[in-house]
């Protein structure tokens, strides 16, 4: 859906969640095992799907065994504390005069990680799948 993408929530059970939906996604990921996803803009049960900590880092990285980079549609809605927490490896860029209310002016995570808003390990596992994903262009 295209109109309100940003902002619309798609309410969904989990069987018809991984039966219908989730499916194809499935098959993809552990047949022909893509070195790169990325995440949709909307809501997925209340949650952004680019920080959904159940979706990427519980069914896409734990269920399914992916371990490649996962990165934001672009110019998701939503904090990269939040994104890289649930396994998020790339925020793509936002334009930042044109974003929504209260948006950060940029950011930075030199300073998430000294506030504690972001925990260094998870910065280190997404650096980790960065550099091992960038080391497979030899």
């Amino acid at each position: 859906k295209e109109i309100n993408r940003k902002a619309s929530d798609s309410r969904v059970s989990q069987r018809a969640l991984r039966e219908i939906y989730l499916r194809g996604f499935e098959i993809v990921v552990k047949k022909a095992k893509p070195w790169a996803l990325m995440t949709s803009y909307n809501l997925v049960n209340g949650i952004p799907a680019s920080a959904n900590w159940e979706s990427i880092n519980g069914i896409l990285r734990g269920e399914w065994g992916y371990d490649g980079v996962v990165m934001t549609d672009w110019w998701t809605h939503t904090n990269i504390e939040d994104e890289l927490a649930a396994g998020s490896d790339v925020k793509m860029p936002e334009h930042i005069t044109y974003t929504w209310d209260d948006a950060p002016d940029a950011y930075n995570l030199t300073e998430s990680l000294y506030n504690s808003k972001l925990d260094r390990s998870v910065a280190h596992a997404a650096a980790r799948r960065i550099l091992t994903m960038m080391g497979k262009f030899e």
